[in-house]
């Protein structure tokens, strides 16, 4: 049942909301994406601005609800500029999805199952074994980079083109 509904609220570009199993949060969004193993969608905050592109297991999904006033009020809030598409990917699993998405973004904010209330805004500089040795930047107050290598299995959650990660990655490129 999910996932035939799921692939009926992406085909209405429904705003749906998502609560999974791995975050106390849920996100509000258009779905890009489905399929048995993983999902795409762009969020908005309740304001109606885009907030990026995510993308997560569909295993962690908990509950997907839609229609009420506060989905419409957002609805209403979204300019039609503002909804992002996102090219179809080859991609079947979640960990080539990573690779996929990474290969076609400057960076990404990749979140791990055991603590999402943060992120790394990294970008991935070579994957084996099932582990990714990425390049991270650092937030505004340090701007320090560092490497890390991180096992897939341990990615719940990953985020692009979102206005903060791109502000990061504006302010390592500039002179301050």
């Amino acid at each position: 049942m999910l996932l035939k509904e799921l692939k009926n609220l992406k085909l209405s570009k429904e705003l749906v909301s998502i609560d999974r199993d791995c975050h106390d949060e849920e996100m509000t969004g258009v779905l890009l994406e489905v399929n048995e193993n993983f999902m795409v969608m762009s969020l908005y905050t309740d304001d109606g601005l885009f907030d990026g592109v995510s993308m997560f297991e569909t295993s962690q999904i908990d509950e997907v609800y839609w229609g009420n006033r506060e989905h419409e009020s957002i609805k209403a809030l979204i300019s039609d500029s503002a909804v992002k598409m996102l090219g179809k990917l080859k991609s079947t699993t979640f960990e080539n999805a990573i690779l996929e998405v990474g290969n076609e973004n400057n960076s990404l904010c990749i979140y791990c199952h055991h603590n999402e209330s943060k992120f790394e805004v990294a970008e991935i500089i070579n994957q084996s074994d099932g582990w990714l040795k990425i390049h991270t930047f650092g937030a505004k107050r340090s701007l320090s980079r560092l490497y890390k290598l991180i096992q897939v299995d341990s990615i719940s959650r990953v985020d692009f083109n979102s206005p903060y990660q791109n502000n990061i990655v504006k302010l390592h490129g500039s002179d301050l």
